[in-house]
């Protein structure tokens, strides 16, 4: 008789798993380099957490507020762009312009020329082509999010153009 899972176990096993280690060598590989001691490890029934759904809104995070409601989706789950087509949730800024005359599913990622980027510390606006490009457009550096570090002009240059770099200082 030989030690082995049953086949129904070994099916529930992750492909890649499955395709370098037979039924046996599972079976040793789990039972034999972890052994349990039963004093100190309590037996019990796993429990299931649900983890709560987060808001659609932590996608979007340099909106305006009076902008958000904007973003809700229908009961079909899809949100307009503002010319008659829709895009799902999932396409939400995904750095891809699924709304190609409007820009209105890449509000906080440069993918769409035609957008708008709403900066955080102000009512600043500036294209959506002007985020993550290196330069700081809003005063406070929303608009440079990617932690992207450029050296390519010295501080000294910067504070003489009044033009910086990322990482942006805050400067509202």
């Amino acid at each position: 008789m030989s030690l082995t899972f049953s086949k129904k176990l070994y099916s529930q096993v992750p492909y890649c798993v499955r395709r370098n280690l037979s039924r046996q060598q599972l079976f040793f590989v789990i039972f034999f380099q972890f052994p349990v001691d039963e004093h100190k490890i309590p037996v019990s029934a796993p429990s299931i957490k649900k983890t709560p759904q987060k808001s659609l809104l932590f996608r979007i995070p340099e909106v305006a507020l009076d902008m958000k409601g904007k973003y809700t989706p229908n009961k079909f789950g899809l949100i307009p762009c503002g010319d008659g087509t829709y895009f799902t949730v999932a396409k939400l800024n995904d750095d891809y312009c699924d709304c190609e005359s409007t820009g209105f599913d890449e509000p906080s990622t440069n993918a769409c020329s035609m957008g708008v980027f709403q900066c955080s510390g102000s009512n600043v606006q500036i294209p959506s082509s002007s985020v993550n490009d290196g330069i700081c457009d809003c005063c406070d550096g929303s608009d440079e999010y990617d932690g992207s570090i450029r050296t390519w002009l010295s501080m000294e240059e910067q504070e003489r153009l009044f033009r910086f770099i990322a990482p942006c200082n805050n400067s509202c």
